[in-house]
């Protein structure tokens, strides 16, 4: 039960490190404002924006303009959801877990 909730967990804090890693450079809001097509800018509706299912769901399409979503948001999240349980698979619920955890995020978010 704790790994899938881990895993979801992961797959969150994914989707949040992509809002990072495509919003900051641009001077962006991470907090505010909706998630929109890189493509056609339109706003993505709530239920195309729910992490590795939608990416899926649509094959990896814009529900718009057809056109193809990066691969990297599809990666992003599933890297950071595998890696919350690799980290929680070997360190169990502890201190030194939540830190790697926290570090794994940033350094993804560093690299990407």
């Amino acid at each position: 039960m704790h790994y899938l909730a881990l895993f979801f967990f992961g797959i969150i804090c994914g989707s949040f490190a992509n809002v990072c890693i495509h919003r900051l450079p641009e001077n962006k809001s991470i907090v505010t404002g909706r998630s929109s097509c890189p493509n056609c800018k339109k706003k993505i509706i709530w239920y195309d924006n729910i992490p590795l299912l939608s990416f899926i769901l649509l094959k990896s399409k814009c529900r718009f303009c057809k056109k193809l979503i990066n691969l990297q948001y599809f990666i992003v999240e599933l890297i950071t959801a595998i890696s919350f349980v690799l980290i929680y698979y070997f360190f169990g619920l502890t201190l030194a877990s939540l830190l790697l955890s926290i570090l794994s995020f940033f350094l993804l978010l560093f690299f990407l």
